[in-house]
């Protein structure tokens, strides 16, 4: 259409332009994730709005100086795709207590230093209860040994739909543990990790950091802990040990998504938002 100029959206979700940050997750050579965040650069100087899923992202990319419009617009779920509204997984329903407690985590490969935090931790919970627990680990530690449990191979189909899709017939644990180291990077995640642990119903042990405090309450639906073995361990312990516990922090976590991070829930914001970019 004559003299039509369409509206260019730019979202951010992590510290794309952290070359050196970035670098030291990904073992990628720097000059290269420069070439990167000079192409990110350059969409978030072209774009008519960006929006970004955390307060340190938009503090970061405020300092750009954009001439679009910038704003905040934390993650949410699609409540249809994680199947929210869906009753327990039958093979959750079924546990017996004689049954093994499931624990486990899900990432990529960027997060081995994260998961260097709990090592010591899981290693003595493995000794301690031996085959009443279970430990499985996705994503992580590609192309070497885990440094516990056992890695659950990634399924051929990884765009996100398809990748949500298998996690709900896959992952039938107990217990998710989110470790996250406390440093510049990591400020400026987002805690999706948090809300996708919670549509799967799992009972939550989280680093006690600012990326997961505006989400978990600590006893409420998650045990907050700080990042040391000892923490890491007592939390894990009372977790295994307390099966009201799990149910309780589980059933709040899931309850807490469906009532608050989905699509759906914060639809006028989205609508708003468009309405106000597309009348410019």
């Amino acid at each position: 259409m004559e003299g039509f100029r369409g509206k260019i959206i730019y979202d951010l979700d992590d510290d794309m332009l952290d070359a050196e940050g970035l670098a030291k997750r990904t073992g990628r050579n720097e000059r290269d994730l420069i070439e990167t965040t000079s192409r990110i650069i350059a969409f978030i100087n072209l774009a008519d709005l960006i929006t970004v899923s955390t307060p340190a992202l938009l503090d970061r990319v405020h300092e750009l100086s954009p001439r679009g419009e910038l704003v905040l617009l934390e993650n949410c779920l699609d409540a249809e795709l994680w199947q929210l509204n869906s009753s327990p997984r039958a093979n959750a329903r079924n546990k017996t207590d004689s049954d093994p407690i499931r624990i486990g985590y899900i990432g990529t490969p960027t997060h081995d230093q994260d998961l260097e935090i709990v090592v010591e931790a899981i290693q003595r919970i493995e000794r301690d209860f031996g085959k009443k627990i279970e430990v499985e680990v996705i994503g992580a530690f590609e192309g070497k040994e885990p440094m516990f449990g056992r890695k659950i191979p990634l399924p051929e189909k990884n765009a996100y739909p398809d990748f949500v899709n298998w996690l709900i017939k896959k992952v039938n644990w107990d217990i998710g543990i989110i470790p996250l180291r406390d440093d510049v990077f990591n400020r400026s995640k987002s805690y999706l990790k948090f809300l996708e642990y919670s549509a799967l119903r799992l009972a939550i042990i989280c680093s006690d950091v600012d990326t997961y405090r505006p989400v978990g309450r600590h006893r409420e639906n998650a045990l907050m802990v700080a990042n040391d073995t000892e923490s890491w361990y007592k939390a894990l312990r009372e977790m295994i040990v307390d099966r009201q516990l799990r149910e309780r922090l589980a059933s709040e976590a899931h309850r807490m998504v469906c009532e608050r991070y989905t699509i759906t829930a914060n639809i006028d914001r989205y609508y708003k938002l468009l309405d106000r970019i597309l009348a410019k």
